[in-house]
């Protein structure tokens, strides 16, 4: 799989309504998904040393991005921000990466800011192997089942 079909992946959004998905790239799941929130875990667990490869970006890496909740009148639509900048201690930045389907009044490239406490994923691509996108494994295991593992595996994810 080569960066570029790795950012096709990266397009997933994940919106947590009881509504339909409005468009093809939007993965429901419920609010208190078990999986989502180890594989949140994961990636909060290694939040800092990736933000030290992210920002600036280290040798050899590129495609650094993470996933952000964007909320609106009760839905939560999750989403990838790239261009990482930290603000302040605790605060990353970044430009929206894709048009989210369910929340509206945002745009691909707007500058979102966002706590680290809320970074629920984060990935980036190092020598043609991708590292990270923990909910990723979870969200294509369940639409593609084992084929899709393993070809995320064969593109240098990490997924058990």
């Amino acid at each position: 799989m080569s960066i570029r079909h790795a950012g096709a992946v990266l397009a997933l959004g994940l919106c947590l309504t009881g509504t339909p998905a409005q468009a093809d790239n939007i993965v429901k799941a419920p609010q208190n998904d078990r999986e989502l929130a180890v594989a949140a875990g994961k990636a909060q667990a290694s939040l800092s040393e990736f933000l030290k490869t992210a920002i600036p970006p280290a040798p050899g890496t590129g495609g650094h991005a993470v996933k952000i909740p964007l909320r609106q009148g009760g839905v939560t639509e999750w989403v990838w921000i790239n261009g990482l900048t930290l603000k302040g201690a605790d605060t990353v930045a970044g430009s929206l990466g894709n048009t989210p389907a369910i929340v509206k009044g945002f745009t691909p490239g707007q500058t979102i800011e966002v706590k680290r406490s809320e970074i629920v994923d984060w990935i980036y691509e190092k020598n043609g192997r991708m590292a990270g996108g923990y909910s990723v494994c979870v969200l294509i295991g369940r639409q593609k089942g084992a084929a899709g593992i393993a070809e995320l595996k064969v593109a240098g994810f990490a997924c058990d």
